[in-house]
């Protein structure tokens, strides 16, 4: 389902612009939704050949990472965090789980430390 959305531009935009929702005053302009769904000039904003322009150096240095050790590291990450609460035998999956895998793995791959 992912696939399809990223895949057919025409019926998913990127493009908030693009928002009926917003358009027709449905979304106020004021909205809290804003901050977050509404246009930006980035990657993530942008459709069509804009957004393979500015994906691909995205593209490029990934593709210079060493998937391998990328991959371990986030597995040793998970079964760190894992351990720290399976004993409990209870956790809060968002709060000590799925929010901080993103955000270390990423922080990892810049070079930062878990600290």
């Amino acid at each position: 389902e992912m696939l399809t959305i990223t895949r057919q531009e025409q019926l998913y935009s990127r493009d908030a612009r693009n928002w009926r929702d917003l358009n027709e005053g449905i979304v106020p302009p004021h909205s809290g939704l804003l901050p977050m769904m509404g246009w930006r000039a980035n990657v993530i904003g942008a459709d069509g050949p804009e957004h393979r322009r500015l994906r691909k150096p995205l593209d490029d240095g990934i593709a210079r990472m060493d998937q391998r050790r990328v991959r371990r590291e986030v597995e040793a990450l998970c079964t760190d965090l894992i351990a720290a609460f399976s004993e409990r035998g209870s956790a809060d999956l968002v709060n000590e789980y799925a929010t901080i895998v993103p955000m270390l793995s990423l922080a990892s791959l810049f070079g930062l430390d878990g600290e």
